[in-house]
């Protein structure tokens, strides 16, 4: 099998695992990840730190002393962490609403019918980063030409390297894509998406400061679906399955199933997190 082929199933395959427990047990699982996370990001950013340095020191003081202190300071900003991430999940939310229905509603209102390649911006790029464009597919033989300079944390983590390289394509293509679209719209409509964004970011972070469980339930439910979406719909499109023609067979398909496996995740860890709570006076 084509390595590189073999590369996009491990890193689908893993970021679907994540995904799955994200959904159904972030709430529980997310103060202890977020602690793992800063001792790997710390032990990497000590190994840098100890190449640059030519190995002056023990590599393995250098990996404990960097790991110790990011994963401390990953679980001192936990809460800012949470809120600056319902705060961007809420702000896009109101994003690609108010946007689509203006749009919308203007092509309503001059009586047009809308044509087939007239979809709202945001929601033809929203449907894409989660299905996966043409332009990521891993059988196309640019792969290594889209990858970074070889270096030596590279050298140490290729796939990574070259997964997240695929990554920031994908995202500066929607994003060019969005910028384009945005300066087609009229002062007055941008307006009211900017103050859209801006009540979004608002509310995400009260909700944070007054309800900080309940952040971490959307946060993991919304992350986790996301992964979980993107993960399948990647891993089928490998397969071979016709995944582009189902956003054109019904545009909001992707926003609309992500919305979908998101309520059901929180859902999830409320009743989960209601059955510990039963369960704990027993135990004592």
């Amino acid at each position: 099998m084509d390595p590189v082929l073999v590369e996009q199933l491990v890193s689908f395959t893993i970021a679907l695992v994540v995904g799955i427990v994200l959904w159904g047990l972030g709430v529980v699982v997310l103060r202890s990840a977020v602690a793992l996370g800063g001792l790997v990001l710390g032990a990497l950013m000590g190994w840098l730190t100890w190449v640059e340095t030519g190995g002056t020191f023990p590599l393995w003081a250098v990996l404990l002393v960097f790991a110790v202190v990011v994963a401390c300071v990953s679980l001192l900003i936990y809460r800012l962490l949470l809120a600056g991430l319902l705060a961007a999940i809420l702000s896009m939310v109101s994003l690609v609403t108010l946007w689509s229905v203006l749009s919308m509603s203007a092509t309503v209102a001059e009586g047009t019918i809308p044509e087939a390649g007239s979809t709202p911006a945001p929601l033809q790029d929203l449907g894409l980063l989660i299905i996966g464009s043409d332009a990521t597919d891993p059988t196309e033989g640019d792969v290594d030409e889209a990858a970074p300079p070889s270096t030596d944390m590279h050298e140490l983590l290729p796939a990574a390297a070259r997964q997240a390289e695929m990554i920031r394509r994908e995202l500066a293509t929607r994003l060019e894509h969005l910028r384009g679209a945005w300066k087609e719209l009229d002062a007055t409509r941008q307006l009211v998406i900017v103050g859209s964004v801006l009540g979004g970011m608002l509310l995400g972070l009260i909700i944070a400061t007054f309800a900080p469980r309940t952040t971490a339930v959307i946060v993991t439910a919304v992350l986790g679906s996301l992964l979980i979406l993107g993960s399948i719909s990647r891993l089928l499109s490998m397969a071979g399955a016709p995944m582009h023609d189902l956003i054109e067979a019904w545009i909001l398909l992707p926003a609309v199933a992500w919305v979908a496996l998101a309520v059901t995740g929180a859902f999830v860890q409320c009743m989960l997190s209601r059955r510990k709570a039963s369960q704990s006076p027993d135990a004592s």
